[in-house]
């Protein structure tokens, strides 16, 4: 009953923001608007109020992902496989994360980035620290953060448009970004080295 109780505010919340944007939704908006009483909704998303729904969500999405990651060894995990797991469930899910990635609601992407598959990257991210003697300038949980960025930028810029582009469409060009470093994005065509 829980689960169906969090999905019906969930919806409640899509739909309020659908109609009237993020800037004023409020728990008594949803409790009215849903039938569930605002303690209800409270207990439902540990105390934490639309800030709680909306990190619900984002949780929820985040475990799809990585359960369907792990079904794979993430050391043989093909770039394009990855992508295509990711993708896949952000559509899925492509009003809830348009939620995420669009509103000024009290949802912070620098402590929730898209956090994926974090065992596997950390230990990829400190050996790189040590082949490349990067420390003491960067650390693995560093570079780390900055690759959950990169992700979360790609995707957010997808998903944020009124009207994404379908997933094959964004699987291309993400492609591109992730196989070309800064500095070709930047100045290959300048001669800039």
């Amino acid at each position: 009953m829980a689960k169906d109780t969090k999905q019906i505010i969930i919806q409640t919340l899509l739909k309020i923001a659908a109609e009237n944007g993020t800037q004023n939704i409020t728990v008594e908006e949803i409790s009215r608007r849903s039938g569930i009483t605002r303690n209800t909704i409270q207990s439902n998303f540990s105390n934490q109020g639309v800030a709680g729904i909306i990190d619900y969500i984002n949780i929820t999405i985040i475990q799809e992902i990585n359960e369907q990651i792990f079904r794979f060894n993430p050391n043989e995990l093909p770039i394009e496989i990855f992508i295509d797991i990711v993708i896949t469930v952000l559509w899925r899910h492509r009003d809830e994360a348009h939620l995420i990635y669009t509103t000024p609601l009290p949802f912070l992407p620098a402590d929730h980035t898209v956090e994926l598959s974090i065992d596997w990257l950390h230990e990829r991210y400190e050996k790189l620290v040590k082949e490349h003697h990067l420390a003491p300038y960067f650390s693995a949980e560093e570079l780390l953060r900055f690759y959950n960025i990169f992700l979360y930028a790609c995707f957010s810029l997808w998903l944020s448009a009124k009207t994404p582009v379908p997933p094959e469409v964004f699987k291309e060009k993400f492609l591109y970004l992730m196989k070309t470093s800064m500095k070709d994005l930047i100045y290959s065509d300048i001669g800039l080295n």
